[in-house]
Order: structure tokens, then sequence, then C-alpha cells
């Protein structure tokens, strides 16, 4: 269902590149309905295994978990990591993410979409420049509110 490893600074290309392999076999009983990857160690290499695997794995877009019978594509959060936006455009204009705002209808998502990718109010994803510092040089993850 929700994939969440938000504020893992160990999640690195390496393990994107795992968590692909994983993405590339699921079925479409399988497939996660959110992705939650933000803050992580991940730069443009372990983006683009993501977004091949999404790509190249015919059980994305998953089933609607409001209504299966209907497909919805998978919920992905990658802010915060160091991807450069130039990948993540052409990953846009390939139709495989579709850009999506904070509280945006889901009426009117095409299926053709693998993932919707959550994008600040200009359309932009937040990433950091650089490379992601060692895990041992990552300052403590922010306090996480239950709902």
């Amino acid at each position: 269902e929700r994939f969440r490893a938000f504020g893992c600074p160990t999640l690195n290309d390496e393990a994107a590149s795992f968590l692909a392999g994983w993405l590339i076999g699921v079925t479409r009983e399988t497939t996660p309905f959110e992705m939650h990857l933000s803050d992580c160690a991940i730069t443009t290499t372990g983006f683009s295994d993501l977004v091949k695997a999404l790509q190249d794995n015919g059980a994305f877009p998953g089933p609607d978990p409001k209504n299966a019978t209907n497909s919805l594509p998978m919920y992905l959060r990658l802010e915060n990591n160091y991807i450069e936006n130039s990948a993540i455009q052409q990953a846009i204009d390939d139709n495989i993410l579709v850009a999506m705002k904070k509280g945006s209808g889901l009426h009117l998502l095409s299926t053709e979409f693998k993932a919707r990718l959550l994008v600040r109010e200009d359309g932009r994803s937040r990433q950091k420049a650089g490379m992601p510092p060692a895990p041992e040089d990552v300052p403590s993850p922010r306090p996480v509110r239950p709902k």
C-alpha cells in the first residue's frame, strides 16, 4: 500500500536501485499507491533507476485504493533529495510522472502517467544541490506529527 522511508540518510542511490528492482517486479495486485522518499540521499542516478522501473512495469498505474476497478498513478514524494531538476522535468515530459500540487484534484489525471510527483506551488520539485552528506553528518530528523 504505502512505502514510507522519508528522512533516511542511508536511502541513497544503491538503496534506490534495490527499490527499483522491487518496483519492476510488482504486479497490479501488489503495486504501492504511495511512496514517500523525501529527505533521503537519492541523486539523479537513483531517481533514474526508479523512473525506469515505473516506465517498464505495465502494472503502473496501479489500482485506485478507493475503487480498484479504476487505475490511479502512484503518489510519489521526493522533495529534499539531490536530483537534478532537468531529470525530473524529463520524466514529466516523457509522461512517466505528472507534477501534482497538494490539494489538487485527482479527477483530471490520466492513467497514461505512472506516478504523481508532489511539487511546490510554483510547479518545481524542491531539491538540494551537490552530493548527499555521509549519514553520520546528517542532522537529526525533524519530528513526525501523528495524524
